[in-house]
């Protein structure tokens, strides 16, 4: 095994390609360190693949957060779940323990009914960029969290399965955060086709619910015994449960803060009550599910921001804007209940066309920003020559080198990730002519050389 020292002479990087074991690369790593995971497929034999305790704790387990699908956690052959994070046996695992940009596929939880993908014991990790694929347990088929504090970030759940409770993920007793994540045709033998809460009050913010179902209830979120969620910014669409619930199922003791939600047609009941419940509902638009919107709850429609109106969701979820082109305006946008920096949605867009929301910030979930603009990176095993900008800022003319290495193309893209300016003339040293309608702010450069995309950040002022 190569070990690879980067800038800082306090933090080393284990690189394990396929088939070299990640438990190896752990045990030898210290906080600060990275177990970098090479592309292509990671599989093994036994109850886990890795397993992650407090002797770990500050490490981060990365993959690709470019291209998280390029990097595979297989649990195909394995016992229990793919991965284990043990915060009760020795030691504490908080946030500064890092899993990011990996695949967790086709994880089992086998002779544990507790988590397919991933189980928390007791841990706070930070899951970032990860995707939870085809992942199956009794309870928690993603990821199963007892107790802890961790927070996912931008992660997908993707046909995930329960075979009791919490396709995507299980929380027992758990604070979590789950935020700007996607969960996609998850389903549930009983309830919870997307999230189940029992005793837990998580934040739920900016995500997406589609097509889930559970054989009885609570199709996206089931909300049991005091559990009180702040869900906000979400979309729940497509969802189906065969008893009641399609966005949230409540029931004894439970509540919480419920705002800023689209919920449209579902093939249930958008929101249920049973036993005692009693959330707070503002600023949602509730619309166009069969059965009753607020089943055995009072309705709120009209009071606090909250609506029934046809959101106009179009294409990949995003809300119908005649600034960006549609004919109708979505009776969402610009009607919630806080200003997009409040909701941390100020690099987030609901339109077509990849425009930042601004002001009062839209109803329902947002597109995010690319992860160059997130502060996250990719370590290569043998670094190439940084990219150079020059002048930065500039006025409108851009230099780019690299170290005497040719580049075969060059972009430049604005914060939304769209390419502004680009050539593809292969050259040592590359100038680019930016648009003269663009405006002062922070841009990316891009250049491909061997094969490789390298990448600086430079400021254009106006001119």
């Amino acid at each position: 095994m190569t070990v690879i020292l980067l800038v800082s002479l306090l933090e080393v990087v284990f690189p394990v390609a396929p088939g070299e074991s990640i438990q190896n690369a752990l045990d030898q790593a210290s906080a600060q360190d990275t177990v970098l995971l090479l592309p292509g497929i990671h599989s093994g034999t036994g109850d886990h693949l890795a397993v992650i305790t407090g002797e770990h704790n500050g490490i981060t387990l990365l993959g690709s957060p470019q291209s998280p699908s390029s990097v595979i956690m297989e649990g195909g052959s394995l016992d229990q779940c793919i991965l284990l994070v043990d915060g009760v046996s020795a030691g504490s695992v908080g946030l500064s323990t890092v899993i990011r940009g990996i695949t967790f596929s086709n994880g089992n939880s086998g002779t544990d009914p507790f988590g397919g993908g991933m189980r928390l014991n007791n841990a706070s990790p930070s899951v970032d960029l990860c995707i939870f694929d085809n992942c199956e347990a009794e309870n928690g088929g993603g990821v199963y969290i007892w107790k802890g504090e961790p927070s996912f970030t931008g992660c997908i759940f993707e046909g995930c399965q329960s075979e009791s409770a919490g396709a995507g993920l299980y929380l027992y007793n758990s604070p979590s955060t789950v935020r700007n994540c996607r969960f996609m045709e998850c389903s549930s033998l009983d309830d919870g086709g997307g999230i189940y809460l029992y005793h837990s009050s998580p934040e739920i913010q900016n995500c997406l619910f589609k097509d889930g179902w559970a054989s009885d209830d609570g199709a996206s979120i089931y909300c049991y015994t005091l559990s009180f969620p702040d869900v906000g910014f979400c979309t729940f669409t497509g969802c189906n449960a065969q008893g009641d619930g399609a966005a949230i199922y409540f029931r004894v003791q439970c509540g919480g803060e419920i705002h800023d939600n689209i919920i449209a047609s579902n093939s249930t009941t958008g929101f249920y009550e049973k036993g005692g419940a009693d959330p707070s509902f503002s600023h949602n638009c509730v619309w166009n599910n069969v059965g009753e919107n607020y089943g055995n709850l009072p309705d709120p429609t009209g009071q606090d921001g909250n609506i029934e109106q046809d959101p106009l969701l179009i294409g990949d979820w995003y809300l119908s804007c005649t600034a960006a082109g549609q004919p109708l305006q979505s009776p969402c946008i610009d009607t919630g209940s806080m200003e997009v920096q409040v909701a941390s949605l100020d690099l987030f867009w609901t339109r077509t066309d990849s425009i930042f929301d601004t002001g009062t910030a839209d109803m329902g979930f947002h597109h995010g920003p690319p992860s160059e603009w997130l502060s996250v990176e990719d370590y290569v095993v043998d670094p190439l020559p940084s990219l150079v900008v020059s002048p930065s800022p500039t006025y409108g003319r851009l230099t780019l080198y690299c170290g005497g290495d040719f580049l075969e193309e060059a972009q430049v893209l604005d914060m939304t990730g769209r390419v502004v300016c680009s050539t593809g003339s292969p050259a040592e040293e590359v100038q680019l002519n930016l648009p003269g309608n663009l405006p002062s702010g922070v841009y990316l450069a891009r250049a491909k050389v061997q094969e490789s995309w390298l990448t600086a950040k430079f400021v254009l002022m106006c001119r």
